[in-house]
């Protein structure tokens, strides 16, 4: 065996082994129960900071019943990006488990564009990402009542 095919061989190896660390690394989300005033959602848990930084982007959909909540230690007007999605959100912002805040359809970034910010206009403790529409789909306001299994 050729030093250059040895070479290959300890390459090709190195790759693999760090793409296995990159798969076993990634963020693994908890799935829970979500009531947002008469409508339960499935929503993944985003935690941590490497859970929070991917939320729901790199995904093509999600289905109309399923998200994501935020859960923050603390009130703030915590930003949120749109950075890797392709498709449209919705964000729902929660404290004391009322809903405080919507902001609907979020367009997910074109390619080449950069990704849009979202502010609440008020600090909030969590947010859920849902499918642009579905705020006005399921009728969800301000005053929802909010509780996570």
């Amino acid at each position: 065996m050729t030093i250059l095919n040895k070479f290959l061989l300890v390459s090709i190896f190195l790759v693999s082994v760090f793409t296995l660390y990159l798969w076993l690394n990634q963020p693994q989300f908890k799935k829970s129960r979500l009531q947002i005033g008469k409508n339960t959602f499935l929503v993944e848990v985003a935690k941590t900071p490497s859970q929070k930084t991917k939320g729901l982007g790199n995904r093509d959909r999600i289905s109309k019943k399923e998200g994501m909540i935020f859960i923050h230690s603390f009130a703030a007007r915590h930003p949120f990006w749109m950075k890797g999605m392709s498709f449209d959100l919705d964000f729902i912002f929660i404290r004391d488990d009322k809903v405080i805040e919507v902001i609907e359809n979020i367009p997910a970034p074109k390619p080449g564009e950069s990704p849009q910010y979202v502010l609440a206009k008020i600090p909030f403790t969590s947010v859920v990402e849902l499918n642009a529409g579905s705020v006005a789909r399921f009728g969800i306001t301000p005053g929802d009542i909010i509780i996570l299994e």
